[in-house]
C-alpha cells in the first residue's frame, strides 16, 4: 500500500476485491500506523494489527515515516509473527538503502 496516495498497489488477483473495500483497507492502515496516542505526528507506528473473531488484519511499515505498507488479512489461527517477518523481508527487498539506514 501507499498511504501518501491510499493505494493499495497489489492484491491477491484471484479475489475480486470492490474497490471501496481496497480503498477502506488502505485507509484502515494508515490510522493503525498513524501517531500513537501522546506522541507527536512524527512518531508513526511500524507495526499494526486489528484481531476479530474472524481474523485479523496486519500492516508494516517499510521504514520509519515511510508511506509503503505491507498488509495482509489473515485467518484467527494464523502466525502473526511469522507474517512480520516476512514483510521485513519484502521490504529489505524493495527498499534495501532506506532499510540499511535502520540498522
Amino acid at each position: 500500500m501507499d498511504l501518501s496516495t491510499g493505494t493499495v498497489l497489489a492484491w491477491d488477483s484471484d479475489l475480486k476485491w470492490p474497490q471501496e473495500e481496497l480503498d477502506a483497507l488502505c485507509g484502515l492502515a494508515a490510522r493503525l500506523l498513524s501517531a500513537a496516542p501522546g506522541n507527536g505526528p512524527e512518531m508513526g507506528m511500524m507495526r499494526a494489527m486489528l484481531a476479530t473473531e474472524t481474523g485479523c488484519q496486519v500492516f508494516q511499515r517499510g521504514t520509519p515515516q515511510g508511506d509503503e505498507v505491507f498488509g495482509c488479512i489473515l485467518a484467527p489461527e494464523a502466525a502473526i509473527d511469522d507474517v512480520f517477518e516476512a514483510a521485513a523481508w519484502v521490504f529489505d527487498d524493495l527498499l534495501p538503502g532506506d532499510r540499511a539506514a535502520l540498522a
